[in-house]
């Protein structure tokens, strides 16, 4: 599921209102394998990654999916921790 088709359907299951609503219908693939394997392998839970972090994170998820590389931890730990 695109991520623009999750972001429509936050009001349909009550996100847009400060609501958490049923979050039994999302997809298990509105949070990329990846960041979900990094988090584990730092014992992190997502909100505990800064904006910036974040936004960095998901720009390297998005450039590699653009350029067909498949990524792993220990590919993102070489890059970030040289």
């Amino acid at each position: 599921m695109e991520a623009l088709e999750l972001i429509g359907r936050g009001a349909e299951l009550g996100l847009g209102k400060g609501g958490l609503g049923d979050l039994s219908q999302l997809s298990v693939d509105a949070v990329p394998l990846l960041l979900v394997q990094t988090m584990h392998h730092y014992n992190l839970a997502i909100p505990q990654l800064m904006p910036n972090g974040m936004r960095v994170f998901l720009g390297l998820i998005v450039l590699s999916e653009e350029a067909n590389i498949e990524l792993s931890v220990d590919d993102v730990l070489a890059i970030y921790y040289p």
